[in-house]
């Protein structure tokens, strides 16, 4: 292990409801499965990242005058529209698998607590594009594989080992893994 991976070995593994998996979750598992693990320890650095604050601003920026952070059951959604239709805002310019499906996981999320009829669009504002997204027999699967392997995961006592990729640069997890 490296970095402050190594000071989790003394840590007391907390309480974590691991039946309630969240899209940002999903995204993590997607990306990076130490970052995962260190997030649903509650392990963060993103108060301190520059990156993660311009993410806010945007977000804040973008639905000014739209209803934001709408919470159901705990999980969290950027913004549910009147007409059914859930937005999830990203900083980035490049669409990227992570982000679909954490978006995805909100329509899977629902319809798994019986409501049914939304929609959901991703959007990347600087980059002006727009997705709209539906949950369909592949992606319903997928979730299913990704829930599973997110429950075990964060039930190890230790997060697996970083992996470096071409992202970890503008991480707030970065010193800690490789530092």
């Amino acid at each position: 292990m490296n970095g402050g991976v190594d000071t989790l070995q003394n840590m007391e593994v907390e309480n974590i409801d691991y039946d309630k998996v969240t899209g940002m979750q999903v995204n993590y598992y997607l990306s990076c499965k130490t970052k995962l693990w260190l997030y649903s320890h509650s392990v963060s650095f993103e108060h301190t990242s520059d990156l993660v604050k311009l993410g806010r601003l945007l977000h804040q920026e973008y639905f000014n005058s739209q209803r934001k952070d709408v919470f159901y059951n705990g999980v969290a959604f950027d913004v549910i529209k009147p007409n059914k239709q859930i937005i999830e805002v990203k900083r980035g310019t490049r669409v990227r698998e992570c982000d679909i499906y954490q978006t995805l996981y909100y329509l899977y999320y629902l319809e798994k607590h019986g409501v049914k009829g939304f929609t959901a669009v991703l959007t990347y504002p600087r980059a002006r594009k727009k997705l709209v997204l539906t949950l369909g027999d592949k992606e319903r699967k997928h979730l299913d594989e990704i829930v599973n392997g997110i429950r075990e995961i964060i039930s190890n006592p230790y997060p697996p080992p970083p992996k470096k990729k071409k992202f970890c640069k503008g991480c707030a997890y970065y010193d800690f893994c490789f530092g």
